[in-house]
């Protein structure tokens, strides 16, 4: 479904058979969400060693960052970049929002495996002025800049509990996201 070339499979692949590995000889499993426990117990991990958390965020924390102003950015993205996070679902869908808006900016914040690839297909569009790539951020950054937004925008494929969407609310954000 997500369409990984054959590098990123191969190694996801390796990654995720270790983690199994490893994880079914855990005497106890911390999941963060029930899809995150049921990934668990498909895969072979007795129920007896799952338990569920859940995963949340400091409000308290997150209120010390403080933003005065203009929003400076229409939308903003935080995650890693890759494509089961919808990296570039976000480019086909901004350019749609430049046609209405030709001044929208959304922020993506955050690095991983196709960085390089997603900013070498935000300039072979020419979009580089509305897509604003800041790459990984200190906390303190990615909070002013989340303040800073007017939506966040979260087109991820595959999750087991999107923690940026659980900050972007406590920032006082509206998010756009697949149910999933």
């Amino acid at each position: 479904k997500i369409q990984y070339e054959k590098l990123p499979s191969l190694l996801k692949t390796l990654a995720f058979s270790i983690s199994l590995f490893i994880i079914r000889r855990s005497n106890i499993n911390v999941a963060v969400s029930n899809s995150t426990a049921k990934t668990l117990l498909i895969n072979g991990v007795p129920k007896k060693r799952v338990y569920i958390s859940g995963n949340g965020v400091n409000i308290n924390y997150i209120e010390k960052f403080k933003f005065e102003g203009d929003k400076s950015y229409d939308s903003v993205f935080v995650g890693r970049i890759s494509k089961e996070k919808g990296i570039f679902s976000i480019i086909k869908a901004w350019q749609k929002v430049i046609k209405v808006k030709p001044n929208a900016k959304i922020a993506i914040i955050g690095s991983g495996v196709e960085l390089n690839k997603f900013k070498k297909t935000v300039a072979d569009y020419r979009i580089e002025d509305n897509i604003v790539i800041l790459g990984r951020c200190t906390d303190k950054n990615m909070y002013e800049k989340m303040k800073a937004s007017k939506v966040f925008v979260f087109p991820s494929l595959l999750e087991g509990w999107g923690l940026a969407v659980a900050e972007a609310l406590a920032c006082g954000l509206p998010v756009v996201c697949y149910d999933i």
